[in-house]
């Protein structure tokens, strides 16, 4: 099926007859298919009324040719993308996508099983999915930074399908009002408004009021249309193709939960499809195809008198959509489905390396103070002459130092997406997704986890498919995003609890496929920036220091993700384990000692060394995890010696934290960063008497 063309445009009332009623056959041939997946369903579960209710512009939109998808690779940058942000509806999408051929009809059997690739809700292990939906609100964020990756090079645009429901998030309005304040005209929302929802099918547990005007003060150019049948939504459509306007375009489409549905039960927002429910929904819905392909071909053939040009043209659409029109002496008298094989096939790698000038980078010497946002702005600089960089800001450029450094080279480039965070996030990934290398910042605390754990949804699934020897994906194409973490650790100081980055770190390092890094010394920032540089990093949550910290690494150290760096004798029995900040306090402990007469190793994990941690563990050492957050190296430790089987000594292990003594979680309020070590032990002082009384 090839439908990657422009639209068909029938000028004739009666071949414009025959075009719709083409549609409404596929429409039954889908609903047929979607039915059969609930059927067929390891647990015979579909969310049946949301499926049904956007099937109308779904095949609208696919089938009337107004999306331009290369199938063979969906992946191509001049390829259109499509976006299911109302994941229920996987059905209805995967309907459509196997029609297409993005995977062969087979895959429709056992959805929802563990052993098959056609899950609960979409993701990019399915061929032709970019990126992983469900959670309520999020899909059109991606859609957005999909459309704004497509004005940068030029070429393309996003459709996305989204659910009246979750509009009451408050996620889509922030896209949306980014999206009109960029002007992406290249961005068309289809909303299913079909004013029901989980807890009550029939009505939404809050009033939206006029979306048409609430979408108008945002900016968007508003069709608010019938979707009951094909003629509104093909004609709003068109209007998409060829109108002249700086506004993205959203397309309303009116109609019921469970809409072309026979059963009471296809209202339901899931039901569970048993055997006498699937025969009688079959049933009717072959029978009302029958009428369909009737009424297609009285059409038809008063085209053929009529209109002969644009008959001919209807015959040749009908064949690409897999409706193969039979004939007889007369004229048309009926259909034969063809069904597509799998077309698309395992997209080239992706070279994800970031290339630069190793002169234009900044080289901070021994002893030397700097900010790590000064480093980062000066990294960016040298990185953003390659067009594969990306930087995301959520009013936090000038103390990330993300966005100063690529507006010297690259302004386009170098996005400020306003305080709004979550919609941050899922522009990222959405850059990430079309093989951008991308850093996007904010406070560690205001990133939002429902909208990370659906990202690391992604990168499984694109890893998944990566590693499949039927995926559609290959090397290069798992999400390469950077978060950065601005002012961690108490380094937030007088801002308050409420901006204190301490828990934020033992929080996200949960989430699957999320690497943390922890950094201070500016050339260890500029190192770890390098290695994030040569690409295929993945998910990576870099958090830094807001005050300006002393060089203590020479111009040769090179970054290795899992490994500590030792300060001091390695032979000391006793060993202070840290990062960030910490490493200061750190090493003004050892001077101290080291004038008692006492040597003591220092180690500083940007990331944890498991290899390290288990030797100290098992060479006796006495050690001490000394740490300016909630304890992510300790956690890490804990869960390490247990996966090893190796028995570590309570009476040699001390952690300090900004936990209690009693290992007690809580929010630190404000105070200088001084004030903050001192109340939570951590000073240099404090490290020297709890190695020294304690110890």
């Amino acid at each position: 099926m090839d439908l990657s063309c422009d639209y068909l445009k029938m000028k004739h009332p009666i071949a414009q007859k025959a075009l719709y009623a083409l549609l409404e056959v596929k429409d039954s041939d889908l609903r047929l298919d979607t039915v059969y997946q609930g059927n067929h369903a390891v647990d015979q579960g579909i969310h049946i009324g949301g499926t049904f209710s956007e099937l109308i512009p779904l095949i609208a939109l696919f089938y009337g040719g107004f999306i331009h998808v290369n199938v063979e690779d969906p992946t191509a940058r001049e390829s259109d993308i499509y976006v299911q942000s109302k994941g229920h509806g996987i059905a209805g999408m995967a309907s459509v996508f196997s029609d297409f051929g993005f995977f062969d009809r087979a895959l429709l059997e056992n959805s929802r099983g563990s052993d098959s690739d056609l899950n609960g809700h979409p993701g990019p292990i399915l061929p032709g999915v970019h990126i992983a939906t469900g959670p309520l609100g999020q899909g059109i964020s991606a859609a957005v930074g999909f459309a704004m990756a497509q004005k940068i090079e030029g070429v393309g645009r996003t459709f996305c399908l989204m659910g009246d429901g979750e509009l009451q998030e408050g996620i889509p309005w922030e896209a949306f009002m980014f999206a009109s304040a960029k002007n992406l005209n290249n961005l068309c929302i289809l909303i299913d408004h079909n004013y029901g929802q989980n807890d009550d099918s029939h009505r939404l547990m809050l009033s939206m009021g006029s979306l048409r005007e609430k979408l108008e003060s945002f900016g968007f150019d508003v069709l608010d249309v019938n979707g009951q049948e094909y003629e509104p939504i093909y004609h709003a459509l068109e209007h998409f193709q060829h109108r002249i306007d700086s506004r993205p375009m959203a397309i309303i489409s009116e109609c019921r939960k469970g809409e072309g549905g026979f059963s009471k039960a296809t209202e339901s927002h899931k039901t569970t499809v048993g055997q006498d429910l699937a025969e009688w929904e079959i049933h009717q819905q072959t029978l009302r195809r029958e009428t369909r392909i009737k009424n297609l071909c009285h059409f038809l053939q008063a085209a053929k008198v009529r209109a002969p040009e644009e008959y001919e043209q209807l015959l040749h659409w009908a064949s690409k959509m897999g409706i193969d029109v039979q004939q007889d002496e007369n004229g048309p008298v009926g259909v034969i489905r063809r069904y597509s094989q799998r077309r698309t096939k395992r997209a080239a790698p992706r070279d994800k390396t970031l290339h630069y000038q190793e002169r234009d980078l900044p080289d901070p010497k021994i002893g030397d103070k700097l900010q790590c946002s000064k480093i980062a702005a000066d990294m960016v600089a040298a990185f953003s002459r390659d067009p594969k960089m990306i930087t995301l800001d959520a009013d936090m450029g000038l103390i990330s130092g993300l966005q100063p450094g690529m507006l010297k080279h690259a302004g386009n480039r170098g996005i400020n997406v306003g305080i709004a965070e979550s919609n941050m996030s899922g522009i990222a990934e959405a850059f990430a997704a079309k093989g951008y290398n991308v850093w996007h910042s904010t406070f560690g605390v205001f990133f939002d986890w429902r909208v990370l754990r659906r990202i690391t949804v992604s990168q499984q699934e694109r890893m998944e498919s990566i590693s499949k020897s039927d995926g559609w994906l290959s090397e290069g194409h798992q999400l390469d995003i950077t978060l950065f973490s601005t002012a961690s650790n108490i380094d937030t100081g007088v801002n308050g609890a409420t901006h204190m980055s301490i828990d934020d770190v033992t929080a996200l390092m949960q989430l699957p496929h999320l690497r943390v890094i922890d950094v201070a010394c500016p050339r260890m920032m500029v190192a770890v920036m390098k290695w994030i540089a040569k690409g295929s990093k993945g998910l990576v949550l870099l958090r830094l220091t807001r005050a300006a910290s002393e060089t203590i690494y020479p111009e040769s150290l090179q970054f290795e993700y899992g490994k500590g760096y030792v300060h001091g004798d390695p032979h000391a029995d006793t060993v202070i384990i840290t990062s960030g900040r910490g490493i200061y306090e750190g090493l003004n402990a050892q001077k101290a000692l080291r004038e008692q007469g006492r040597e003591i190793a220092v180690v500083d994990m940007p990331s944890f060394d498991a290899d390290l941690a288990a030797q100290l563990t098992q060479q006796g050492k006495r050690i001490l995890f000394a740490e300016q957050n909630n304890g992510f190296l300790f956690a890490s430790y804990l869960d390490e010696m247990y996966r090893r089987g190796i028995a570590w000594s309570p009476e040699k292990i001390t952690t300090l934290s900004t936990r209690t003594r009693e290992r007690k979680a809580r929010h630190l309020h404000s105070g200088t960063y001084t004030q903050l070590a001192k109340l939570c032990g951590l000073s240099a002082e404090d490290l020297v008497n709890t190695i020294t009384f304690e110890m």
